[in-house]
C-alpha cells in the first residue's frame, strides 16, 4: 500500500491496479482515492 500511496501522490498511474484483501472498507476507500486522484489529475492536464 505504501507504493499506491506514492502514486497517488505523484499522479504517476498505472493502467491496472488489483485490490484485494479481507477489509472490503480498505478496498472501497484506496479504490475511491484512485478515483479521485485520476479525475484530479486529468482535470488539471487543461
Amino acid at each position: 500500500m505504501q507504493k499506491l500511496n506514492e502514486e497517488l501522490k505523484s499522479g504517476q498511474f498505472k493502467q491496472v491496479y488489483l485490490l484485494y484483501g479481507e477489509e472490503g472498507y480498505l478496498r472501497r476507500q484506496y479504490r475511491d482515492k484512485l478515483k479521485e486522484a485520476r479525475r484530479f489529475y486529468e482535470l488539471s492536464l487543461f
